[in-house]
């Protein structure tokens, strides 16, 4: 049976009991967040395997990890401007990360839903598969990037968010990297 959704955030019915009071969002918020951040700095590389909805902070899961693959009748959005909310920080930066301004404004501004191809033609998503194929291609995708030396698949996650982040290309610590790579 396919799922009906890899994550599809908070039930809109839910949202005014979820984040009764300042102090309740602020908590679950915090919690969210560091689930997120987590995932975000595994040190090995992850991959989201999108069946179905993935919607507000399902696609804040989906932008935490580093690699995504969808099926074609997966849809994609994030909605709480339709709720006069903000999305998080984190999910903002991550979406701005992979996408870029222009489609994380659309994204944002409009909360529209839209379908898997045109997630992969503003690069939210990294692969496009048959519905029902995304966790076995995720598998796949695993598997390939396993085949490789894993201290070089650590190593140039760590390399990409360092760069990311601001490194130049003779940054002390892209240039240890480069050299540790030889020592092991």
């Amino acid at each position: 049976r396919e799922p009906a959704a890899f994550a599809a955030g908070t039930r809109i019915s839910e949202v005014e009991q979820a984040y009764a009071s300042k102090a309740v969002a602020e908590a679950a918020g915090d919690t969210i967040a560091a689930a997120l951040n987590a995932v975000e700095a595994c040190p090995k590389p992850t991959v989201a395997a999108i069946e179905g909805a993935c919607v507000g902070g399902g696609v804040g899961l989906a932008m935490a990890c580093d690699l995504r693959v969808a099926s074609a009748r997966s849809k994609f959005g994030v909605t709480p401007g339709k709720l006069g909310l903000v999305y998080p920080a984190g999910d903002t930066r991550r979406l701005l990360d992979a996408i870029g301004p222009g489609a994380t404004k659309d994204i944002l501004f409009t909360g529209r839903i839209f379908m898997a191809a045109e997630a992969r033609d503003m690069q939210l998503i990294d692969r496009l598969v048959e519905d029902g194929a995304a966790l076995e291609e995720a598998r796949s995708f695993a598997a390939d990037i396993a085949a490789i030396s894993q201290w070089s698949t650590r190593a140039t996650k760590q390399m990409i968010k360092g760069l990311q982040s601001g490194w130049s290309d003779t940054d002390p610590g892209a240039a240890d990297l480069f050299l540790q790579g030889f020592s092991n």
